[in-house]
């Protein structure tokens, strides 16, 4: 029981850990660590410790954030259409 705990708490806090560290946000990431720890919950051990139950809300909360930022950014850069700078002057060719 207490191996599976440990083993719980770790692969969580992984989770969490790589999520916050890494520069380069991927969304496969993102999904593949909600789909991992989603079923934390339904385990008895788990759900009996209100520190674990937290962690598990918090990385759904600040991963899910984090996912819907990513995802914001990704439209606007690549299908938003770009505004261009009009300041009144042509441009002149070089």
């Amino acid at each position: 029981m207490a191996v599976l705990r440990l083993t719980l708490t770790l692969t969580l806090t992984l989770t969490l850990t790589l999520t916050l560290t890494n520069p380069d946000p991927n969304p496969n990431r993102f999904c593949c660590g909600f789909y991992i720890v989603w079923d934390y919950i339904h385990i008895p051990c788990f759900r009996a410790d209100q520190g674990m139950v937290f962690s598990w809300a918090f990385n759904y909360f600040y991963v899910g954030t984090v996912l819907l930022l990513f995802m914001h950014f990704f439209y606007m850069d690549n299908f938003q259409k770009r505004r261009t700078a009009s300041t009144g002057a042509k441009k002149k060719a070089i």
